[in-house]
């Protein structure tokens, strides 16, 4: 419940912060090219940023409810990789080591 209130208020801050931008850029003395250059590279930096924090607190919400289980037979790369790939990722960016 706490991840969803953090992802919204991310997001909130996040269109703020375009309309702020668009508003501070309509001012005069502010050229066209100017301003549609940075409102076009601003939106772009907002989206990438909701995307990255959501797909980030879905993935910590998802590891929080279905922790990983680590039986007693040991699992090669290859079944790691077919059944859990959040687990054979972070085994190879190595964040994990192999299950003993």
């Amino acid at each position: 419940m706490i991840l969803a209130y953090t992802l919204s208020i991310y997001i909130i801050v996040a269109i703020y912060s375009t309309v702020f931008a668009f508003r501070r850029l309509n001012r005069p003395g502010v050229s066209k090219e100017v301003r549609s250059m940075f409102l076009k590279k601003h939106l772009i930096y907002v989206i990438v940023f909701i995307v990255l924090w959501t797909i980030t607190l879905s993935q910590n919400y998802f590891t929080l409810f279905n922790p990983p289980n680590y039986g007693p037979k040991s699992q090669n790369a290859l079944s790691i990789a077919l059944t859990d790939p959040f687990e054979f990722t972070a085994m190879f960016l190595g964040l994990r080591g192999p299950q003993a």
